[in-house]
């Protein structure tokens, strides 16, 4: 029993502490409806919606990987390629659906921001992307059958639905636990968005436990 009340005490300070760092409405939102997010239950899903034409996003990138080697433990980490509706974007999209179902998407990730990041927007080509890709060991002719594939296209349609419900707006953006949406703050440190990410990321493990207890 006094451990029990002890253990809540604790909780209860810890959300108290963590609510005095960040502040909804300022520096995260709450989505309107809880999305099912594709995760074990002692897992918080990190979703960034990101778009290989954006500058903002290729600069993302340099921080989420150093971020990755000190995330959180219970944070489980993916990206969505944003395509509002873009027929260009939807070919980056699938470029990039392509690139995960062939297991190559760690190490061509900063090869597909290297237009943008040259001032030139992206190849939405799937034929030249192939080609650009073909140094880091991709085949041209797997990687355009796979982007072209049934399963990537229910995988873009799928994407495609999900994106209204986390209510983006644009790019680069973050969806916590299905419950909360963090966007890059103008004038503020890219690094201060994961630091915003890593604390909703404990607030959902602490509130998890209360609700245990």
């Amino acid at each position: 029993m006094i451990r029990s009340l002890i253990t809540m005490l604790a909780l209860t300070f810890a959300t108290s502490a963590f609510s005095e760092v960040f502040v909804e409405n300022v520096d995260y939102m709450r989505l309107k409806s809880q999305q099912p997010t594709q995760v074990s239950k002692d897992k918080v899903e990190v979703i960034e919606v990101f778009q290989f034409g954006c500058i903002h996003c290729a600069h993302m990138e340099s921080v989420l990987t150093v971020w990755k080697k000190t995330k959180p433990a219970a944070a489980e980490f993916r990206n969505i390629h944003a395509t509002f509706g873009n027929p260009g974007l939807q070919n980056l999209a699938r470029a990039h659906l392509a690139l995960l179902a062939l297991g190559v998407a760690d190490k061509t990730q900063r090869a597909m921001f290297k237009d943008v990041e040259s001032g030139r927007a992206p190849s939405t080509d799937l034929n030249v992307i192939a080609k650009n890709l073909a140094p880091f060991g991709v085949k041209p002719e797997v990687f355009i059958a796979t982007a072209n594939s049934f399963s990537v296209s229910q995988k873009l349609k799928q994407n495609e639905t999900l994106l209204p419900r986390y209510e983006v707006g644009g790019t680069p953006e973050f969806v916590v636990a299905g419950k909360y949406r963090v966007s890059v703050m103008a004038g503020k440190p890219q690094e201060r968005t994961l630091e915003v990410v890593d604390f909703l990321v404990q607030k959902e493990m602490i509130e998890r436990a209360a609700v245990k207890k």
